[in-house]
């Protein structure tokens, strides 16, 4: 398959289409999704960058192509049925449609900074360039934080059921954070370095709105780890941000898609 080519294969959903891409980064191919209505020149559309979680295990590797059910969550859907968005969910280097090796947060960040840079290259045109989020899941949060460290891109963060600290896996998921050392060679010191490249002051400066959901019954991303980072927001003095506990959330917040849709379109003003 070559770089920057879509699949022939997609299919239509009320006229929603969900399509492979592909893109280069670095020297790979990275798989992605793309899901929304075609672009056109009459209507701008908003773009969603999709940093999904999981990791890609060197043996057992992990894909968007078997789980679709990333992007039928019902409160994506109405802001791409409703609100003319596109998403383009990245796949991380390493999964069945990718090339290279999962990097835990270290070169696999490059992913999602260069499916912006395909964006812009393909459907830039056609976008509104006000209205560009970066919606991180679980470990995609984790990256996207790392992402906004470094780059201003985004009108937004939208940070739902976050791991926001590798290093605390340590107690709160000892299995997961024992797979890391042992399937990707990373030591105690090697994590603690990924943690360094979230950046505080850096993301105040860049983003200019962040909304967050956390589940009170999420057992696989510590909400204490959550509060800490707002907590870090607010001594840092900065106060735009949304931040919403909800009640029986679990980590994939089953139950909860009206909450987070309504509140996305509030504090967006979308």
């Amino acid at each position: 398959m070559s770089a920057n080519k879509t699949t022939k294969k997609s299919r239509k959903i009320n006229k929603i289409i969900y399509k492979d891409i592909y893109y280069n980064s670095d020297n790979n191919i990275i798989h992605g999704i793309y899901y929304g209505r075609e672009p056109t020149n009459t209507k701008k559309s908003g773009l969603i960058i999709y940093a999904r979680g999981g990791n890609n295990h060197p043996i057992h590797k992990n894909s968007m192509n078997l789980n679709k059910n990333d992007f039928y969550k019902t409160w994506l859907y109405h802001l791409v049925k409703n609100h003319n968005y596109i998403v383009l969910g990245c796949d991380f280097r390493g999964s069945y449609g990718s090339t290279g090796e999962d990097d835990i947060a270290g070169n696999d960040i490059n992913d999602i900074i260069n499916l912006y840079h395909f964006a812009m290259d393909n459907y830039g045109s056609n976008i509104n360039k006000n209205t560009v989020y970066l919606y991180g899941e679980s470990m995609g949060v984790y990256k996207s934080l790392i992402v906004a460290s470094q780059k201003d891109y985004f009108s937004g963060l939208i940070l739902l059921s976050g791991v926001y600290n590798l290093e605390s896996m340590r107690t709160f998921r000892p299995y997961l954070y024992k797979h890391w050392q042992k399937d990707y060679k990373l030591t105690s010191d090697d994590i603690k370095q990924r943690d360094s490249k979230i950046i505080i002051s850096k993301i105040i400066k860049n983003i200019p709105k962040i909304i967050i959901f956390h589940g009170n019954e999420d057992t696989k991303a510590s909400i204490t780890e959550m509060l800490n980072f707002t907590n870090l927001l607010l001594k840092n003095k900065f106060t735009n941000f949304d931040c919403h506990i909800l009640h029986n959330g679990n980590h994939a917040l089953i139950g909860h898609d009206y909450d987070i849709y309504y509140n996305i379109t509030r504090y967006f003003e979308i």
